[in-house]
């Protein structure tokens, strides 16, 4: 049977607190592929010690990055992965396997243990998140500017191990994350000529909260749970105060 290339695909800006966990993780693919949109700490220099395909390209969104490093892969599957992200050895097993005996008719999702704060959530809304990572090349690509979504006519399959997901490590991370998204959401409302009231000011993010941390069990996750509910509900809360104002002007 023929051996199948697989790549491991990711972008990333700023990421030297997590490039060498991640890339030693994905050091089971043939070549890892690494776009970065101009990083000012080390994420290059640690990066360099994985691999030889390293990028650069100016960010506009998530999307058109994402795809920009797709197009740079040369495997016959790809595997994308995030910076804060983490491949346990019985994932990078399945995987191999996989991309070695599976036709290109297919996707897989695979979930994510997120960890919030340090702390693992098994609730949330967490419990549903099965991104699709693996895939043949080719055969996918992203749309949406922010939260972006993968687009294929191909049918998708779970994997069967899971992804580490160190997702959010503390305040200023998170209010960094905010700084990087919300940006984006305004322009895709603007873009899309979303209508908003004060009504969505208010009743969305509180019905965030309530989906989180009664819907999806938050309160189950303890402490982890009720911090991500509040700040899932605030940053919605702020999105929108921030688009309002755009609207007023």
């Amino acid at each position: 049977m023929e051996t199948m290339k697989l790549s491991a695909v990711l972008i990333a800006y700023n990421e030297e607190a997590n490039i060498q966990e991640c890339l030693g993780s994905a050091a089971f693919a043939d070549e890892i592929v690494l776009v970065d949109s101009g990083s000012t700490d080390r994420t290059l220099e640690r990066a360099g010690r994985y691999s030889p395909h390293i990028f650069r390209n100016p960010f506009k969104d998530f999307a058109s990055q994402k795809n920009f490093a797709l197009a740079r892969a040369s495997g016959d599957w790809v595997f994308f992965i995030d910076a804060d992200e983490r491949v346990p050895e019985a994932l990078a097993r399945e995987i191999r396997e996989l991309a070695n005996v599976s036709g290109p008719d297919r996707v897989y999702a695979v979930k994510r243990l997120t960890y919030f704060f340090a702390k693992r959530l098994r609730f949330s809304g967490t419990q549903d998140d099965y991104p699709v990572r693996l895939f043949p090349r080719g055969k996918v690509h992203f749309e949406q500017p922010v939260h972006e979504r993968v687009v294929t006519t191909l049918p998708v399959r779970k994997l069967k191990n899971a992804l580490v997901h160190k997702s959010t490590r503390d305040f200023d991370h998170y209010k960094q994350k905010l700084n990087q998204y919300i940006p984006l959401e305004l322009e895709v409302m603007s873009v899309k000529k979303t209508r908003a009231t004060f009504f969505d000011l208010f009743l969305r993010p509180a019905a965030k909260f309530f989906m989180l941390y009664i819907w999806k069990g938050g309160l189950l996750d303890g402490m982890a749970g009720l911090q991500y509910s509040l700040l899932s509900s605030y940053y919605d809360f702020l999105k929108y105060r921030k688009f309002l104002r755009l609207d007023c002007r």
